[in-house]
């Protein structure tokens, strides 16, 4: 249980309303039918659903999900700035709700002289004005689990924390990166960040220690701007397949080091005797490489396609 005490536990709530509501009306025969209403512009949602996605992006940026307890575990030392990113979007989330609760009543008859047809059913259907501002809430705190309330039965969930933080990794820079292989200095910060998240787990493996001093070994290859291409974007190329691959990340990230990058002449056929004299092409002839490519070009596997359907939630 010693993992637990490097770290703190992270809970979020963001509450949501619904713009779509229920009712049932008693038709003849004692027929019950039920119909779905809308109360209002399900856009106006949209900043709540926004914050949201920001919070499970932050608490995947600093922490890694800890099932048994529905929690995000957070290493010591980035809770504060965990806890700072936290505060400052539970307070968005509160302004926004107060916006809402402003204008709610407005939406509500809009709807209706919308659908004045159903004007009847939406008024009835509505929450008061108290209820959705009781509604729209957001929270988070941190906190250290007591000593007598550490179960044994969490050590087995420990135990795969290493590569659940590789797994999250992963599909962070899936999700940051797309499919895209041009590669800017927006590119890098993506790496930065899941290279910070991996040096605050490094505890926990040795592998996910080593990521930033291979990161650190890529950037200082580099210019500080893109676009980047040839030698340059290989090996950005190089190190997100590597560590888009949890399984190679955590049995080979401890001893690479500089075997893992290569240059552009690794990927040209050897010439023969009879073309020695001619000139090879230069590596910025290579503006972009596949994924696949570089992946060969160190002997690494290729992954599959990412279904971009694929919830991330399953990911936890």
């Amino acid at each position: 249980m010693e993992v637990l005490k490097s770290c703190v536990l992270l809970n979020y709530s963001a509450r949501q309303l619904s713009a779509v509501r229920e009712i049932s009306t008693l038709r003849e025969g004692a027929k019950v039918e039920k119909k779905g209403v809308v109360l209002f512009n399900p856009k106006k949602l949209n900043p709540f659903q926004r914050l949201k996605r920001e919070m499970f992006t932050c608490a995947r940026k600093y922490g890694t999900k800890l099932e048994a307890l529905g929690a995000w575990l957070v290493p010591l030392d980035r809770a504060d700035a965990a806890d700072e990113e936290f505060k400052r979007l539970v307070q968005q989330y509160e302004d926004a709700a107060v916006d809402f609760c402003a204008e709610y009543r407005d939406l509500v008859d809009a709807q209706c002289i919308a659908h004045p047809l159903d004007a009847e059913d939406i008024r009835g259907a509505a929450p008061a004005d108290t209820a959705v501002r009781e509604v729209l809430r957001a929270s988070c705190v941190l906190y250290q689990l007591p000593e007598e309330i550490r179960e044994t039965g969490l050590e087995r969930e420990l135990d795969s924390l290493p590569g659940q933080v590789a797994s999250e990794m992963a599909q962070d820079l899936r999700d940051s990166l797309g499919s895209g292989h041009r590669y800017t200095r927006d590119t890098l910060n993506v790496i930065r960040r899941v290279a910070k998240k991996a040096g605050s787990f490094g505890f926990l493996h040795p592998s996910l220690a080593a990521v930033p001093g291979l990161v650190n070994g890529l950037l200082s290859r580099l210019p500080p701007d893109g676009p980047y291409r040839g030698e340059e974007a290989l090996n950005i190329g190089v190190v997100i397949a590597f560590l888009q691959d949890p399984a190679r990340l955590l049995a080979e990230g401890e001893n690479l080091g500089e075997d893992l990058f290569v240059k552009a002449t690794d990927l040209l056929p050897e010439q023969d005797e009879a073309h020695q004299g001619t000139e090879a092409p230069t590596p910025t002839e290579a503006v972009v490489v596949s994924i696949a490519e570089m992946a060969s070009a160190v002997d690494m596997p290729a992954r599959g396609p990412v279904d971009e359907a694929e919830d991330v939630n399953s990911w936890f």
